[in-house]
């Protein structure tokens, strides 16, 4: 059928041909595989990796305390977030038994971070947020109990084997 540009198009509605039908099927199995294959890549890519670890061995020769830090990768955020962790073992007899593990804590832009001897579900977190904002924050068993700005009160926060 043919118009002029100042009559409207009229057309029929026709059912889809097998060609239209195919197209629109792969299309959407093609936006469903790669819904899939994002899925799983951020699944996989987003697991923790260990990057540091400490292990001490306590006043009792068969118990040993573990400190970790692991990466992860925060899709939200865009960024990878360091997360410090820690487990209470026993090593006897060839076997390892789990005494205690902790809850993480956010380990991003922490300088340094330490367990107390006494309560190793308390973790402290040395943080600087920009040249001259500095905070020192208090973790139980990976929530955040205390957070006190030192900026006014401390300079630069060292980390490194020098200064501990």
């Amino acid at each position: 059928m043919y118009t002029t540009l100042n009559s409207p198009v009229t057309s029929t509605p026709r059912s889809p041909t097998p060609v239209r039908q195919a197209i629109d099927k792969n299309t959407k199995a093609s936006v469903d595989f790669a819904r899939f294959v994002r899925e799983t890549f951020e699944d996989a890519y987003g697991q923790p990796a260990v990057v540091l670890a400490t292990a001490r061995a306590a006043a009792h020769s068969d118990v040993v305390t573990v400190e970790f830090t692991s990466v992860q990768r925060d899709f939200v955020r865009d960024i990878k977030r360091r997360v410090s962790n820690y487990a209470v073992l026993r090593v006897e007899d060839d076997k390892v038994t789990t005494l205690t593990a902790g809850s993480p804590a956010d380990a991003n832009g922490a300088q340094q971070t330490c367990r107390s001897s006494t309560d190793p579900s308390l973790l402290a977190v040395l943080r600087s947020a920009g040249p001259t904002e500095r905070f020192v924050e208090v973790w139980s068993n990976g929530a955040l109990v205390k957070s006190i700005s030192v900026s006014d009160k401390h300079g630069d926060f060292y980390g490194d084997s020098t200064f501990g």
